[in-house]
């Protein structure tokens, strides 16, 4: 779902005070930046719910993991989301779901996390999956034995029988069989010359080497750009613009999410270069130490950040001053980590 950052920011909100008695409109509007009208107003162009109706749809949903997964009554449920009374919860209950608590509660439908918007996840009811439709395949794709590269297939849905491709994508020979194959990536063996190492290499340099390019800081520039953009003060204040935060916690997690898939690929790389090339092997293996250093500091930043399943909580610790400070010495140690990489592969290519 393709919302705005402040829509994202107001169901992250709504997430986190789903359990109040009421939503504190007066907050929402101080850390949204909106007034409540306008806030309502944006919120129904772009989600289509009023946004009433949506907190009651949220506070039954959670409230439905209660009801599954505890022995707490209906009106300890009721009272724990925000209702006034059990007629008042059952009657909200029914709206949503369509049936009664306690007729819910003895089917034991499957309740769990699922991404509610990019970045804020949180509890629902899931659904059984759609079968997908054979005539579409049968329309578009060519069934033959050969191994295919899946596109956004999660590995859960096969658990055995697939294999993973260098790029990082499930391959599997049983793909027709499997409702959970929504599309396929390409089919049989790539045409063409494969790139080589030295090509690769240089590619390598060219993307790592630092740059400034309109208003984007590139390459080994883009650590100190980071950097600054955590260590400024006015624009973590949560009281102050909660859709700013939102905005920040994304792209500070876009940049943990591309160094760390990009170097720990480039480091195992690296390390099957030297594998093969006993001339250069000491300088493959500085590099592929050096990625793997960058892969560790990013992870160590990732745990001040926190976890995706507690939205709130990462925007709360990314506010923290502390948290940012100690952040930005683990960028410079990334920084240092990939200038000493930069330099192992400015070696290679020469």
């Amino acid at each position: 779902m393709g919302y705005p950052t402040y829509t994202k920011a107001m169901i992250c909100y709504i997430e986190a005070h789903i359990e109040d008695k009421r939503i504190d409109y007066t907050d929402l509007e101080k850390k949204i930046g909106f007034s409540g009208a306008h806030i309502r107003d944006l919120f129904r162009q772009n989600t289509g719910y009023p946004l009433v109706q949506y907190i009651r749809m949220r506070k039954v949903k959670r409230s439905a993991m209660e009801l599954i997964h505890t022995d707490k009554t209906i009106l300890d449920i009721a009272y724990q989301y925000g209702f006034a009374n059990p007629e008042t919860y059952t009657r909200a209950f029914v709206k949503v779901l369509g049936i009664t608590p306690s007729t819910f509660r003895k089917k034991k439908p499957i309740v769990g996390k699922q991404e509610l918007v990019s970045g804020v996840y949180s509890i629902d009811i899931l659904a059984q999956k759609e079968q997908r439709s054979d005539i579409i395949m049968e329309k578009n794709i060519y069934k033959n034995s050969e191994s295919t590269i899946l596109y956004g297939v999660p590995m859960v849905a096969y658990g055995c029988g697939i294999s993973q491709d260098e790029c990082g994508y499930f391959i599997s020979n049983t793909w027709w069989e499997n409702a959970d194959t929504q599309a396929v990536m390409c089919m049989g063996p790539i045409q063409g010359e494969r790139m080589s190492v030295e090509q690769i290499l240089k590619n390598a340099v060219k993307a790592l080497t630092g740059r400034e390019d309109a208003n984007y800081s590139k390459g080994i520039n883009a650590y100190s750009a980071w950097k600054k953009s955590l260590l400024v003060e006015k624009n973590f204040r949560v009281e102050d613009n909660y859709s700013l935060l939102f905005e920040k916690l994304l792209c500070h997690t876009d940049a943990m999410n591309c160094l760390t898939d990009g170097r720990k690929n480039a480091a195992i790389f690296m390390r099957e270069l030297a594998q093969t090339d006993a001339e250069r092997k000491v300088l493959y293996e500085k590099a592929a130490s050096s990625f793997e250093r960058v892969v560790k500091a990013v992870n160590q930043i990732q745990r001040l950040c926190g976890d995706w399943v507690d939205t709130d909580g990462m925007l709360k610790n990314l506010a923290k001053e502390e948290v940012r400070k100690q952040s930005a010495i683990l960028i410079d140690e990334a920084e240092k980590a990939d200038r000493e990489a930069l330099d192992a592969l400015n070696l290679l290519i020469k």
